[in-house]
């Protein structure tokens, strides 16, 4: 029976995932060790017309730029790409998210995902105070833990 604690673990496979890829670089031509930059706040999902509003349209403009950029950081991009499905930002021009990530962007749904998982799992990380992961690869390796952690988190009165 181990008894290492999850966060131990979770610092492990960080340290371990950092050693593995020393010298790599992100999908993006970042190099590994550049971490967040930047916090996106989800605003709430409007009613389901397909016009937007004026601010809206610029919140869009906006997040695109971040997800155009971003590809300058991972982080940035999972958080901008989850505020665009969630309040369906895409609506105007795409009719569904999957759509918009194909033809806006060139990647797939679950490409989407990956972003969104791995800049969830990146917040909840850096929360827990634990080493940050560099690079979306890493992000990605810690999303099985991700629902454990929320649930242990909770548990503490976090």
């Amino acid at each position: 029976m181990s008894t290492a604690k999850p966060a131990d673990a979770v610092a492990g496979g960080i340290a371990r995932l950092n050693r593995d890829r020393r010298g790599a670089r992100s999908p993006f031509g970042e190099p590994n060790g550049a971490g967040p930059s930047a916090t996106i706040v989800l605003a709430a999902a409007p009613e389901a017309s397909t016009d937007l509003t004026t601010a809206e349209t610029d919140r869009l403009v906006e997040l695109e730029q971040a997800v155009d950029r971003g590809l300058q950081t991972f982080v940035e991009v999972g958080q901008a790409l989850a505020e665009i499905r969630d309040c369906k930002l895409y609506r105007a021009s795409y009719d569904t998210f999957e759509r918009y990530c194909r033809e806006r962007w060139g990647f797939t749904r679950q490409r989407a995902r990956q972003f969104i998982d791995a800049a969830a799992v990146t917040t909840i990380v850096v929360k827990a105070g634990l080493p940050t992961p560099t690079n979306e690869a890493q992000a990605r390796e810690l999303v099985p833990l991700r629902e454990p952690a929320l649930a242990m988190r909770g548990g503490l009165g976090a």
